[in-house]
């Protein structure tokens, strides 16, 4: 599934729900949905679900809340049931394209919907450390031989040469959230097995 077009959904269901509520433009503040706080559950390991939520702090006079939202949903196909949950009653719908739409009484009213259930896109630590792991000893190896001079001496430090490489990568990996846990992995993998091996052959140089 594409991500894009699930967020698509999730904002029109959002949308959809408050204009069948009546509820003005100015009386919504986006509100971050944290998962089996308020909304959904959480999703089993190894996939996600795109959430977004709305906080309403104010509605027109007369308004059924639940009624409106739950009338909208039955006609779009969801099964709709209505609980009661710490936070209050709950409106809870299930749309046949998978979306959850969840509804609390409030007040504040707040409106959480997730989208269908998807892998999750970023799985790059493990890859990260392999490539660490690998990365790690090569440059020790590199910058032990490139630092050997023709007695076969040379300076200790200079075998550490490729820690600041590896560290400039990976903080660069790091900015960006998708690749940030392969960053994250290639600091862990190339720290562990390069520091661990520069340390012999620095000790080596030395004796």
């Amino acid at each position: 599934m594409d991500p894009a077009e699930l967020r698509r959904g999730v904002d029109e269901r959002i949308t959809a729900t408050l204009r069948a509520c009546q509820v003005p433009a100015d009386a919504v503040v986006p509100f971050p949905p944290h998962p089996g706080v308020i909304g959904p559950e959480p999703g089993p390991p190894g996939v996600e679900r795109l959430r977004a939520g709305m906080r309403i702090d104010r509605l027109p006079p007369g308004t059924d809340l639940f009624g409106a939202a739950a009338e909208l949903w039955r006609r779009g196909g969801c099964q709709v049931t209505e609980t009661h949950t710490a936070t209050g009653p709950a409106l809870t719908g299930v749309d046949p394209q998978g979306y959850l739409l969840h509804l609390t009484a409030g007040p504040p009213a707040v409106l959480v919907v997730a989208s269908p259930p998807l892998p999750h896109r970023n799985r790059g630590l493990g890859p990260g450390i392999a490539a660490g792991v690998i990365l790690g000893p090569l440059g020790t190896c590199l910058s032990f031989t490139g630092n050997l001079d023709t007695s076969g001496g040379g300076s200790p430090l200079a075998v550490w040469l490729w820690l600041p490489f590896l560290l400039l990568i990976g903080g660069l990996l790091l900015i960006r959230p998708a690749t940030r846990r392969f960053g994250a992995g290639l600091l862990i993998g190339g720290a562990v097995t390069g520091i661990v091996l520069s340390g012999i052959c620095s000790s080596m140089m030395i004796a």
